[in-house]
């Protein structure tokens, strides 16, 4: 993903914009930042789809890659 990083910061954004108290916010947004950057670009793809934040996928045209194999058959089983 080329613009990793401006997706991420956008993502941040969003997850984190409803928070009630600034050192809340501040916290959580850090926290966010390093569980996203722990994230293969497909997994943050995916994590942005499965959180319905499709104007995000839109924005940066992107494309939700297909769920790894071992996910699907998970997936189907439950």
């Amino acid at each position: 993903m080329e613009n990793r990083t401006e997706v991420v910061n956008v993502l941040t954004s969003r997850v984190i914009e409803n928070a009630p108290l600034r050192e809340l916010i501040r916290v959580y947004s850090e926290a966010v930042q390093s569980a996203i950057g722990q994230l293969s670009d497909d997994d943050v793809i995916r994590s942005i789809a499965a959180a319905g934040y499709g104007d995000i996928l839109e924005a940066f045209n992107l494309e939700v890659p297909p769920a790894p194999e071992g996910e699907e058959e998970a997936a189907a089983e439950a």
